[in-house]
């Protein structure tokens, strides 16, 4: 029997972004979900988006994993959204010892950390940056030496992989970055309206989590937060009056429901929808999203944006960071000196090919199944 396992948890974003519920079902036996105990943050941060199937099986340790194997038989586990811990590093190596394989699909990486980790503004921030990523590498390079490797990856881009090891038997599969399939299928201009979409981050609902314990991010306030949604919509509303075009306000995957009613009731707002709005539009707007991907796919004008007193420092640093290293244009609000006619694709071919190195790959289900089938 074959398994797909959902270390993100059984979520609507996660498995649309692994190639849609229908897909998935005709492929695998059974769906498990080892969030609580593989990334119990996952679970406690993002459940408003949570599933269920007849087909899913909850996991809570280590012991009820291994009595999963044993009760069905499973031979072979697809992961989405495994990284390194202890406990997943455990899962491995007791799903060799029952003599079943796996296999990975990873399509969620941040290009910019790959292509740009060690830019900064200054000497010793640079400098603390190349330590930390030579000493994870390293790190993660001892830890990955019992772990057995898995039989294939399916990913845009193997060398952001640390963890696990993969071997010279691992079958790397190239497939898409996962806007790409996320948008692929669309075939026709959602609204006849020329059109923005702002991407939005859910900001202000930001949370981290720290020993298993999820914390808010105490920046905002409500006094910050509602001078957030009054610049964002202040910003977009300037846009869609400079350059004649509605705005169409993508919530993120994780963003709760209610805050759409955040936005201006002038605009459309819209979850779950990202792929389909942002490939044909006329401009893409965000903080720093990896939503710039469909300005790279598509070439899409793309501008990043900067809410002055509204976003913490260390993201208004990363923003600017951003723009310039990928070369989008950034808007700084609130401002009188804003250009909204002088914002271009961004052209890079080097990251446009990160994103869509399989150009004749149309489904990222049917790349699934052409390695699977025989497992």
């Amino acid at each position: 029997m074959k398994a797909v396992c959902f270390v993100n948890g059984f979520r609507e974003r996660i498995v649309q972004e692994s190639g849609g519920l229908e897909g998935l079902d005709s492929l695998f036996d059974i769906f498990v979900d080892p969030s609580s105990f593989m990334k119990p943050w996952e679970l406690q941060l993002y459940s408003e988006d949570a599933l269920s199937h007849e087909k899913l099986v909850e996991v809570n340790s280590e012991k009820e994993f291994e009595t999963l194997i044993r009760k069905y038989g499973i031979t072979y586990f697809l992961f989405i959204g495994l990284e390194y811990s202890k406990k997943n590093f455990d899962v491995l190596k007791l799903i060799a010892s029952h003599d079943a394989e796996y296999g990975l699909l990873n399509i969620r990486q941040d290009f910019y950390n790959f292509f740009y980790p060690f830019r900064s503004s200054s000497f010793s921030d640079k400098l603390k940056k190349i330590i930390k990523y030579y000493k994870s590498s390293l790190s993660a390079l001892l830890k990955n030496m019992d772990v057995p490797a898995p039989v294939h990856l399916f990913t845009n881009d193997p060398r952001v992989i640390i963890y696990p090891k993969m071997n010279n038997n691992t079958l790397v599969k190239r497939i898409n970055y996962r806007d790409y399939y996320l948008s692929a299928n669309y075939k026709k201009k959602p609204m006849n309206d020329k059109y923005a979409v702002f991407a939005d981050q859910a900001y202000t609902n930001y949370r981290t989590y720290e020993n298993g314990l999820v914390k808010a991010n105490k920046f905002y306030t409500k006094e910050k937060m509602d001078l957030y949604y009054e610049l964002i919509n202040s910003y977009l509303k300037k846009m869609s009056e400079m350059l004649d075009l509605k705005i169409v306000v993508c919530l993120h995957p994780n963003s709760p429901n209610h805050l759409k009613h955040r936005y201006l009731d002038e605009f459309i707002v819209t979850k779950y929808e990202t792929g389909r709005y942002a490939k044909f539009a006329d401009v893409i707007a965000t903080h720093d999203s990896n939503a710039v991907s469909y300005g790279f796919i598509y070439n899409i004008k793309t501008v990043m944006v900067v809410l002055d007193g509204a976003i913490p420092l260390n993201n208004i640093h990363d923003i600017k960071l951003k723009a310039r290293s990928l070369g989008i244009t950034i808007h700084n609000w609130p401002s009188n000196d804003i250009s909204f006619d002088k914002m271009n694709p961004p052209n890079n071919l080097e990251i446009t090919e990160f994103f869509i190195p399989n150009k004749n790959s149309g489904s990222l289900i049917e790349e699934i199944k052409d390695v699977i089938k025989n497992m």
